[in-house]
Order: structure tokens, then C-alpha cells, then sequence
């Protein structure tokens, strides 16, 4: 999920990052709690629907995600 949010370059929805990464959404949100807790990820309103919630790379979560998938790599994608 780090790799998704650094690679779509803006905030992302839950939802957005269930499709891209082909895993359902509660199991998503159950991720993004975790992580949110540890800081990497973190959570603003939608400034365009202020019930959603956009998720985005704190630069903690960013630094690890460049570590981990520097730019320039591919990043292998599941065809299932």
C-alpha cells in the first residue's frame, strides 16, 4: 500500500487504493489503521466531499517507501 500511495503522487481514497491494489476494502482500512498508527500514512478530509477521507504518505512513510521501491524501479504488479 506504501508503494500505491507514493506512486499515484496525490491522496488516494480508500477505495481508490482497494482497486489498485485488488484487495478488498476493510481489509484496506484494517492496514491503513496500523499504519496510520505508526505514522507512515495519514488521513485528511476530501476538500471535495468532506465525508471522504483522503490517505496520504507522511515523509516518514515516503522515505521508507523510496527505500524500499526507489524512483526509476519497477514495481512488480499482480496479474490475479
Amino acid at each position: 500500500m506504501r508503494v500505491t500511495a507514493r506512486t499515484a503522487g496525490q491522496p488516494r481514497r480508500v477505495g481508490e487504493i482497494s482497486t489498485r491494489t485488488r484487495v478488498v476494502g476493510p481489509h484496506v482500512t484494517r492496514h491503513l489503521h496500523e499504519l496510520q498508527r505508526r505514522e507512515p500514512v495519514r488521513r485528511a478530509t476530501d476538500p471535495h466531499d468532506q465525508r471522504a477521507r483522503l490517505v496520504e504518505l507522511t515523509l516518514a512513510g515516503d522515505t521508507a517507501a523510496r527505500r524500499h521501491h526507489p524512483p526509476g524501479t519497477a514495481v512488480a504488479r499482480s496479474s490475479a
